[in-house]
């Protein structure tokens, strides 16, 4: 899931909205909304969970032509405050017509309602 500098630049400025986002719970409560929301994902695959890192790691499916995206989201916490890290990256092509940016914002939304 690493990418080049220079296209996390071109990320920020295209998506400036996508941003961890801050949860007024502890990061084991996070954990558990993170985990449960990505259940509730459609497509959504959960390959990899590590409560101790609380890090789950996911592969989506694309609808049209059923490419693999893969996802990370981690949780890190401060006392009662936690804060949710998310990545979507697509395995393969250049460009994916705004899908990863769509499932962060869709995914967030689910964590938001369900706090």
């Amino acid at each position: 899931m690493s990418y080049p500098a220079a296209l996390a630049d071109k990320q920020r400025k295209a998506y400036p909205e996508l941003a961890p986002l801050d949860l007024p719970m502890t990061a084991d409560t996070a954990f558990a909304l993170v985990r449960k929301s990505a259940r509730r994902m459609l497509r959504w695959k959960i390959v990899a969970e590590d409560m101790v890192a609380r890090r789950l790691e996911a592969a989506a499916v694309t609808r049209l032509f059923q490419f693999k995206d893969d996802i990370v989201i981690e949780v890190r916490g401060n006392g009662a405050k936690s804060t949710i890290h998310m990545r979507s990256k697509s395995r393969i092509g250049k460009g994916d017509l705004g899908v990863n940016a769509r499932r962060i914002r869709a995914f967030l939304r689910l964590l938001r309602a369900g706090r």
